[in-house]
């Protein structure tokens, strides 16, 4: 179905983003995503993040369609520690840190929704 979505018609941010400063609010997730890009020369497979973002992001800041896209490119694992962490498929690990700037490399929301959200 979100395929078909991305086939039909281009996304919006509003198909994406349900809360207005929700890339705000999702820019650790977002910087964690590209920081393993940009370590590893390739896109991470998992997404370890503590219970109240999973909880909050899916209500707060993404739509469902947001939610369900993200869980497509990356498995989404609840974890006890206040941290995040990207992982790949062969064990490699970043860990969040807000150095990294989003502008810089791909571009981590057109790889995970097919749209660029960010002004690059």
């Amino acid at each position: 179905m979100i395929q078909s979505l991305r086939e039909r018609s281009r996304l919006s941010k509003s198909d994406i983003i349900s809360y207005q400063w929700g890339l705000s609010s999702a820019h650790r997730i977002l910087a964690t995503i590209a920081g393993f890009r940009r370590q590893y020369g390739h896109w991470p497979t998992r997404l370890l993040m503590n219970r109240d973002m999973v909880e909050a992001i899916p209500k707060d800041i993404l739509t469902p369609l947001g939610w369900d896209m993200l869980n497509q490119k990356l498995e989404i694992v609840t974890i006890d520690e206040g941290t995040l962490f990207a992982e790949g498929a062969a064990g490699e690990r970043r860990e969040y840190g807000d150095h990294f700037r989003l502008k810089e490399g791909p571009s981590v929301t057109f790889w995970i929704w097919g749209v660029e959200l960010l002004d690059r």
